[in-house]
């Protein structure tokens, strides 16, 4: 990460990194009309939300399709970046299982070869009304090891048919893993609160 806050690895490692399956392309398989949501379209619990001190927002340089939030941490001494972290947000319709999500969470990790992937799940409810699952591992990537956590959300929506799927994705420097737990903490606890209280306060 390049210390104005863009992503730069080399040509081969990002085609490495951005061809690796994803959760969300496999559940586009199980669902009709998935596409990721415009900023008109997001759902106003997650504007806003609070970042840790030392993170400020960044970009992809040069790639279209941006998530809807990127944050970076750092910079360096080198200007180079200790920590990323990405969101995105697509609606479709259909029905997305939490047993689906669980089952799906590791499949990036396991593209890239991570070591150590864990996944556990957040949130579960009757009727897979919500669903939350998350998935870690460390992988190597540009002579680095990376310690990625993968988070997804899933829930209908008010509108009869259609739901909303969220990833958030936060990759640390494994040197940096102890020192940013806490941001990592923080990170994960304020989408997964206001997802569950935007859920329960939902029909």
């Amino acid at each position: 990460m390049t210390s104005n806050g863009s992503v730069d690895l080399p040509s081969e490692e990002w085609g490495r990194v951005s061809t690796a399956s994803s959760l969300v392309g496999l559940v586009s398989r199980y669902v009709i009309d998935l596409q990721q949501l415009s900023r008109e379209q997001m759902p106003g619990w997650l504007v806003g939300l609070d970042l840790p001190a030392g993170w400020r927002s960044g970009r992809l340089e040069g790639r279209s399709g941006q998530p809807w939030r990127i944050s970076v941490c750092g910079p360096q001494p080198d200007g180079g970046r200790d920590g990323c972290e990405t969101i995105a947000v697509y609606g479709y319709s259909g029905a997305v299982a939490s047993k689906m999500l669980l089952e799906l969470a590791g499949c990036t990790l396991v593209d890239l070869g991570a070591v150590d992937i864990e996944t556990v799940p957040l949130v579960s409810s009757p009727a897979d009304r919500i669903g939350a699952v998350r998935s870690t591992g460390c992988f190597a990537a540009a002579g680095l090891w990376i310690w990625a956590q993968h988070s997804y959300f899933a829930a209908r929506t008010s509108v009869p048919g259609r739901g909303i799927l969220i990833q958030q994705s936060v990759f640390v420097e494994s040197s940096r893993r102890a020192v940013l737990g806490p941001d990592v903490a923080m990170l994960s606890n304020v989408v997964l609160n206001a997802f569950v209280g935007a859920a329960g306060s939902g029909p």
